[in-house]
């Protein structure tokens, strides 16, 4: 009996995620920012890269959304990274083009849900590591969280960044030192 319900808790906090996700994603669907993203998602698919690449600086004259609309921008990336067909892979490239213009508050927003338990974590983590390698201007800060925040990463994670790092040919010192990190322990741990 105790297991019964104890498979009922799981089913129903299953069926929690899936509505939470649900209704972001109809959240989502109803912005300004998800109706540009898939008008440039479809130029993308329809025209080919290079057309819906022309248009992002009209747009972006228009709606400033590296700025202005980067929490909508990067839940449709976590959102959209969850399929697989080529117009979601469209909106993909797009919004890691456009993020390349991300702020200061826009990567505080990708650190907080890449260094916390969270459904967007992975997909977060990925912008970041993908920032940290191509963006100049932002790798010695984002260098930096990812050696205090490593620990915090399942292992899973742990491992998928080094793999990421050590692919890309980055810094070898630099893996070190998360390499290090990763042996850090919080204190009750030891208990």
């Amino acid at each position: 009996m105790e297991e019964k319900s104890k498979n009922s808790a799981i089913f129903d906090e299953f069926w929690n995620i899936v509505e939470k996700g649900e209704e972001n994603k109809k959240r989502l669907a109803s912005t300004k920012t998800h109706e540009l993203i898939q008008f440039l998602a479809e130029i993308y698919v329809g025209k080919g890269r290079v057309d819906a690449y022309i248009k992002i600086p009209e747009i972006n004259a228009e709606y400033n959304l590296p700025r202005d609309y980067y929490k909508d921008l990067i839940d449709i990336y976590c959102l959209e990274s969850q399929f697989d067909t080529s117009l979601s892979d469209a909106k993909i490239d797009l919004i890691e083009v456009i993020g390349a213009e991300f702020q200061d508050d826009a990567f505080e927003y990708l650190v907080n849900l890449a260094f916390k338990p969270c459904a967007e974590q992975d997909y977060a983590l990925k912008l970041i590591l993908n920032y940290s390698v191509i963006l100049e201007p932002r790798k010695n800060y984002l260098n930096k969280v990812l050696r205090k925040n490593f620990h915090q990463l399942s292992e899973d994670l742990q491992n998928r960044t080094l793999s990421f790092y050590d692919a890309v040919g980055y810094d070898p010192k630099f893996i070190s030192s998360l390499t290090k990190n990763r042996q850090k322990r919080k204190w009750w741990e030891f208990w």
